[in-house]
């Protein structure tokens, strides 16, 4: 099992959006289960 990754917004965009980036994040996370954080307002 592959290690699990932590993202930001900014490296899923560059694979979405096909910055220069995108083919070398997309190298260092293949494969691997991705999580990313979340903002939630507290009431």
């Amino acid at each position: 099992m592959a290690a699990i990754k932590v993202v930001d917004a900014s490296a899923l965009a560059a694979l979405l959006f096909g910055e220069p980036e995108g083919p070398e994040i997309a190298t260092l996370l293949r494969g691997a289960p991705l999580v990313a954080t979340s903002w939630r307002k507290s009431a």
